[in-house]
């Protein structure tokens, strides 16, 4: 096998240049051997295997802090009175040495060399480059790394107001971190900024700002509950206004008689409301027809026009005197021009006509629209019924009038059929007659042509003879002339041809 492979390679490559030489085809079987011994794993599961790799070791480490946080809380009591104990005898002000938990990293560092705040390395770094040209925001991240937020919203740079002063060596400290970590000296805080930027933030610690999006959701929850509070006191007013209609409209009425009234003309004690008026006399200055029906629409109300006319005849009211006359002065006084005047007895036509429509309504175009349509479909439900009243009627009564009909036809049927067979034999009676006819006559015929035909025999036979004797000789004198035109044979009787 080894030696026939190799062989067999070596014959059927492209060209001698692909042939393989023994020490390469060893290391080529070696090196397959060992792979499928030792396969290596694909690049997906390489992924999949560093994911899981990954996700266990969070685990662990989540597990870790865990454990560690929770011996923290218990030895938490314990760990602060021995701190206490030896900040006292070092040192008369009070320090804070604060160890993150939470992070895994174990490197810590003196914020500033004598200031005794021992705070986290990784953090401190990361705060330092994230916030190398913001000074304010690298004070609160500090003070919230030392201190905490609890402290803080308890404390305030002074110790004003009754709130717990930050400790002195972490103001200090804070401060001067800031001023020799910023990129520039522009970067720099002044010690008035750095109080006021510690009291801002304690204070919102307090009284936090609320985000732009709870914003929003807060600003739609109240929307909506002012909405359904407006509907439901919009339901009890309407309700409330059901069933005090009449009261309160009599009320309102009152008021806004004794707050806008006024006289239409001088002496007419015509009182109406200031307001309306000036809106008819602005709206209908050149229409001084509709300005006299909506005054007197006004002043005396559709329901007494109904049953009211300019002078009273015809059993109808007659108008107030006072009213007819002050209207009539209103609307000539008010009118835009002198050419929109109304004469006496136009306004006496425009008040009867006004009345006379108000008890005789004409209806509307959309009205007259709606009513054409109604019409129609009641017309249509008409015929409708009607057309199905009739098919009912033809159904009941069908089998009769079939019947008779059938009867009917079968008569007149057979009255044809009669008179049918009677024309067929009279046509075949004509037509056997005018065949015997014919028949007599071709006999006749015929009789009277045999005779002929036997007398003409003889003749007819003595000329084929004569032709058939004339043909013979003929060709007898063109053989003895052999081809000549002008032989003409002895005792011939050349009147013939």
């Amino acid at each position: 096998m080894f030696i026939a492979v190799e062989k067999f390679v070596n014959t059927n490559v492209a060209n001698k240049k692909y042939t393989v030489g023994h020490q390469e085809y060893r290391t080529v079987l070696t090196t397959y051997c060992a792979t499928l011994r030792n396969p290596k794993p694909k690049a997906s599961h390489m992924k999949i295997e560093r994911k899981i790799n990954f996700r266990n070791e969070l685990k662990d480490d989540v597990k870790i802090s865990l454990q560690e946080s929770t011996d923290d809380q218990k030895n938490k009591h314990f760990e602060s009175t021995q701190n206490e104990n030896v900040e006292d005898e070092e040192n008369n002000n009070p320090v804070v040495a604060l160890e993150s938990s939470q992070d895994s990293m174990d490197a810590t560092m003196e914020l500033i060399r004598g200031s005794r705040i021992i705070v986290n390395a990784f953090k401190v770094d990361n705060i330092r480059n994230m916030h190398k040209r913001n000074p304010r925001k690298m004070i609160r991240k500090l003070m919230k790394l030392i201190l905490g937020e609890e402290t803080l919203k308890h404390s305030s740079p002074t110790g004003k107001n009754s709130w717990t002063p930050i400790p002195e060596n972490v103001f200090i400290a804070v401060e001067k971190f800031v001023n020799t970590n910023v990129a520039n000296k522009k970067y720099t805080v002044g010690h008035q900024e750095y109080r006021t930027v510690l009291t801002t933030y304690c204070a919102t610690l307090r009284n936090p700002k609320p985000k732009a999006s709870h914003m929003k959701i807060e600003r739609k929850i109240n929307f909506r509950n002012e909405l359904k509070d407006d509907v439901k006191i919009s339901l009890q007013e309407s309700t409330d206004d059901q069933k005090n209609k009449h009261f309160e409209s009599t009320q309102n009425e009152n008021v806004e008689d004794e707050e806008n009234n006024m006289e239409l003309i001088r002496g007419s004690r015509i009182i109406v409301n200031a307001f309306k008026v000036d809106n008819i006399r602005n709206m209908h200055k050149r229409n001084p027809r509709k300005m006299i029906r909506k005054l007197m629409k006004l002043i005396l109300g559709e329901e007494t026009l109904k049953h009211s006319s300019p002078t009273g005849k015809n059993s109808w009211t007659p108008i107030p005197e006072n009213v007819f006359i002050a209207v009539e002065k209103f609307v000539n006084a008010n009118v835009a021009k002198k050419k929109y005047t109304v004469s006496h007895q136009e306004y006496r036509t425009v008040l009867t006509t006004y009345c006379a429509t108000l008890r005789n309504p004409k209806p509307k175009a959309s009205h007259m629209k709606i009513e054409r349509k109604i019409n129609f479909r009641n017309e249509l439900k008409d015929d409708v019924k009607i057309s199905l009243q009739e098919s009912t009627d033809d159904q009941k009564n069908k089998h009769f009038e079939s019947t008779q009909n059938e009867n009917v036809e079968d008569e007149e049927n057979d009255v044809e059929d009669k008179e049918e067979n009677k024309l067929l034999e009279e046509e075949k009676d004509k037509r056997r007659k005018q065949h015997v006819s014919q028949e007599a006559r071709r006999r006749k015929e015929t009789k009277i042509q045999e005779p002929v035909a036997l007398q003409e025999e003889p003749q007819r036979k003595s000329r084929e003879t004569t032709k058939r004797s004339h043909d013979e000789n003929g060709k007898v004198a063109g053989k003895l002339t052999a081809g000549s035109s002008t032989f003409k044979p002895k005792n011939q009787d050349t009147s013939y041809y």
